[in-house]
């Protein structure tokens, strides 16, 4: 059996390269997904949402292979991306993954970190 893990991971790889809109879209009843251009460099991305997601009640965040990171809330498992734009040493695009709970659970965590994260 794949970790959910290694799922969420492979996905948030995938939406980063399709490119999601920049607001939250529902890949389903139970997993939530966004991509959003920041003003922050793809080190400072993570940082920042490293921080955002400990104050916020997540648990077991960890560091993935290059600008990734993976926490869990209660039901849910997130991961987030902050991808490089070649364009610019200062923008990155972040991309993230919620799965899990039910109820709209993790497309309420998706906005909420969106909100935080990006400001909008």
């Amino acid at each position: 059996m794949t970790p959910l893990r290694t799922i969420l991971a492979g996905t948030v790889a995938l939406t980063a390269a399709v490119g999601l809109a920049p607001t939250p879209a529902l890949a389903g009843p139970a997993v939530s997904a966004w991509s959003h251009q920041v003003d922050l460099d793809p080190d400072s991305c993570i940082a920042r949402a490293r921080k955002l997601m400990a104050g916020d009640g997540w648990t077991n965040i960890q560091s993935g292979r290059g600008d990734l990171i993976m926490a869990d809330k209660g039901r849910l498992s997130g991961v987030v991306a902050c991808l490089s734009d070649d364009l610019s040493e200062n923008e990155a695009t972040a991309a993230v993954v919620i799965a899990g709970g039910g109820d709209g659970e993790a497309a309420a965590a998706a906005d909420q970190l969106h909100a935080q994260l990006v400001g909008s």
